[in-house]
């Protein structure tokens, strides 16, 4: 039985190496959190509060038992410095936040509660304003450098941006031109040393401040690996489920070896052997196979996660339940395989060897497993196909139409050093280029609207926009480059904006922007500009005096054939020289863009379609090999009709109609399954572009007729043999 066998235990082994290598990396996920965690301590927890406390009302917190220190974190405050040309975050902070961060010193002190307008520097500060002398001493905007922060690693998420600041007592704000001190120090985000369990302190800090939001350190480190935990889980999810496929072909498996071997049942059963002894048998077959297949998964799985960690494995305790659960599920699928055979009675066993004379039963379970099974593969890969068509409509709803050759050009998000001022000037210098084929300014810049503290996102854009197909037109029509080159007064205006102004048809109407009418002509849906800017409205690139302090950027296209990579780096280094101690421009592909936005995606498509694939091939094997003992079974009877002049296409038709069962059933369960679970998986996913149906149905049929077709590929061997071979081999 070994080589019948050996699809059981090819199964198991993918299976269980899949799921040994899905616990690995989320494994390896936990223990780089629980390494980030243990410089900070489990004892730690972030909240929030809506509005600024004072440090009298953050004494409440302090003098809770559950708490033994609170440590506040006010406003960033950046500060441009165009005597050294450094653009410095200032951050203001409690005295005792460097103790309960455990942020260490490379040199000086840290803050005492008496000092006054005095700074620490974290390290890359340094660097860049003092180099290698000490600033120690020395005044920063007027405030005593007394420390200076050591370098902390770029992994801790929730430290590290302190490299990039000045912290400060109080918050510094411009007065006169200069440097100010507000002595009234508020905070808003705090971090919590706990006394015994966490989770009583929570309780008492939500009892005391009810709005007050708190998340564990290991939860805060956990945000930026939530695309690569989530992943992870799609492998493990997917491959307990090949799991469970492969317990239904272990089942398939064993019942057409209780078929095979109903003579050798009868003749045990004829010489004594019991019931108990016969249904043993047939679990300990079931058992042998899952741990040889378990055995062999698990060592694939350890090599695999081998050379992914490189060299490393991140073990846990749920490593050891893989053994375990496929045995469980090895015994539950050969339990009635096993009740079957032990019931088989020795007189019948010894007389009636075929699959169809010994009732209906036998025959339909059979069929029934190879449906399932199919039904399972077919409902993986359906869900891999929605969730490739759901992520493509997405990502094409975020990005629009936009070219691949299509360049942002922009000044950098964070850097220590001043950011270089783009104008609409560096336009020719990015169209001196012989790479560039299209240039196309943007300026961008929030103005107040009305009395409440309220604000509009509002952006210029200059001639040949339109080629560009920036934004997807949802209602109305878009700026055309005639208008633009007119400085019209009209505009086009996110939906969103709309929306949150609860604006009923905003086509036609018009829009006061700093005095100005505009008239609304369209409206625009998310779009890879509206993501990378949160624009409300966009108008012609004329009307730029509105934006007197607007940040400019470009959107460039490349010729056909450029070198993207070489363009790029060209154009940075020509920034460099036009903007010398300044920042580098940041300078991005829309590919650069699409594929970061896709990678997640199609990381949890591959990781789904790989074991669906498996699978599949697997289902459908079980499907051969049940049409394969059908044939056998029934050679002397088709035997038979080929000695009276039946026709081949007989014989084919007759395996078709088997395969096809088996296949069209399978299928539509799998259709079924596939199109219930899309929702959960796509809302998993963070996707809301459900696929066509009817695209899924017509891929239904497809796969269903290529089933049907593989199925029916042993009647070969029948059509091939003469009538005297089957009648002489048709009884085993």
């Amino acid at each position: 039985m070994t080589g019948r066998n050996a699809r059981g235990i090819i199964g198991v082994a993918i299976a269980a190496a899949a799921l040994f290598i899905g616990i690995s990396l989320r494994e390896g996920v936990q223990q780089d959190i629980a390494r980030l965690v243990s410089r900070l301590g489990n004892d730690l927890l972030f909240a929030s509060y809506p509005k600024e406390l004072t440090p009298e009302e953050i004494k409440g917190m302090i003098d809770l038992p559950e708490v033994s220190a609170v440590a506040g974190q006010g406003r960033y405050t950046t500060i441009l410095t165009p005597e050294s040309e450094y653009r410095i975050t200032w951050l203001d902070v409690s005295p005792n936040f460097p103790d309960v961060l455990r942020l260490s010193l490379a040199e000086g002190r840290t803050f005492r509660p008496d000092d006054g307008d005095v700074a620490i520097l974290g390290w890359e500060v340094k660097e860049s304003i003092f180099g290698d002398r000490s600033p120690i001493g020395e005044y920063l905007e007027g405030r005593e450098i007394i420390g200076v922060l050591a370098p902390i690693p770029s992994d801790d998420i929730v430290r590290e941006g302190n490299n990039r600041r000045v912290l400060t007592l109080s918050r510094p704000r411009l007065e006169g031109g200069g440097m100010g001190r507000d002595d009234t120090a508020r905070f808003r985000y705090f971090y919590i040393r706990t006394v015994g369990s966490t989770e009583q302190a929570e309780r008492a800090l939500s009892n005391l401040y009810p709005d007050l939001s708190i998340i564990s350190i290991a939860t805060f480190y956990g945000f930026p690996l939530h695309d690569i935990s989530s992943l992870n889980q799609v492998m493990i999810v997917s491959a307990i489920g090949l799991l469970l496929i492969s317990g239904v072909l272990l089942a398939i498996l064993l019942s057409l070896a209780t078929l095979r071997r109903t003579h050798e049942i009868g003749i045990r059963r004829a010489v004594g052997a019991s019931q108990a002894r016969i249904f043993r048998l047939f679990l300990a077959e079931g058992a042998r196979i899952s741990l040889l297949g378990g055995g062999i998964g698990i060592g694939a799985g350890f090599f695999a996660s081998m050379a992914i960690g490189s060299g490393k494995v991140a073990l846990s305790p749920l490593h050891g339940a893989i053994i375990p659960l496929v045995l469980i599920i090895g015994l539950i699928a050969s339990t009635a395989p096993a009740i079957r055979a032990s019931g088989l009675n020795p007189a019948d066993a010894l007389a009636q060897r075929d699959l169809f004379s010994r009732g209906r039963w036998s025959s339909m379970t059979t069929h029934g497993l190879v449906i399932l099974a199919i039904a399972f593969a077919v409902g993986g890969l359906i869900l891999v196909a929605n969730t490739l068509t759901a992520s493509r409509r997405q990502i094409d709803s975020i990005w629009g139409d936009i070219d691949a050759r299509t360049l942002l050009i922009r000044a950098p998000s964070e850097s220590i050093l001043l950011k270089p001022e783009l104008t609409l000037e560096d336009e020719g210098l990015i169209e001196s280029f012989s790479g560039i084929e299209l240039t196309v300014p943007f300026l961008y810049q929030r103005l107040p609207v009305g009395e409440e503290g309220r604000s509009v996102a509002v952006a210029a854009i200059g001639e040949g926009y339109p080629d560009l197909h920036l934004l997807e037109i949802v209602r109305g029509r878009d700026i055309s480059r005639e208008e633009i080159a007119e400085g019209s007064s009209i505009c086009v205006m996110a939906d969103s904006y709309v929306e949150k102004e609860g604006i009923n048809e905003p086509v036609g109407r018009s829009v006061n922007i700093s005095g100005r009418e505009f008239k609304v002509i369209g409206v625009f849906a998310t779009s890879m500009t509206r993501r990378e800017f949160p624009i409300d409205i966009v108008i012609p690139i004329a009307h730029r005096d509105l934006l007197p302090i607007g940040e400019c950027s470009f959107f460039t296209r490349a010729k056909e054939g450029a070198n993207l990579d070489e363009l790029k780096s060209e154009i940075t280094e020509a920034f460099k020289v036009r903007y010398p101690e300044r920042a580098k421009v940041s300078v991005s592909s829309i590919d650069a863009f699409r594929a970061k936005l896709a990678a997640f995606f199609n990381g949890a498509a591959a990781r789904l379609g790989l074991i669906a694939f498996v699978a599949f091939v697997l289902a459908v094997g079980e499907a051969v090999s049940l049409v394969r003992f059908i044939l056998e079974q029934r050679k002397h009877e088709l035997g038979v009709q080929r000695a009276v002049g039946a026709s081949p296409l007989r014989i084919i038709t007759f395996a078709l109609r088997e395969s096809a069962l088996n296949a069209t059933l399978g299928t539509a369960l799998g259709l079924a399954i596939g199109l219930a679970l899309t929702p959960s998986v796509l809302n998993w996913l963070f996707l809301y572009e459900p696929p066509s149906p009817s695209a899924v149905v017509v891929a239904s049929v497809a796969i269903a007729l290529l089933i049907s077709l593989i199925g029916a590929a042993p009647v070969r061997t029948i059509v091939l043999s003469s009538p005297s071979d089957l009648l002489g081999k048709g009884r085993e």
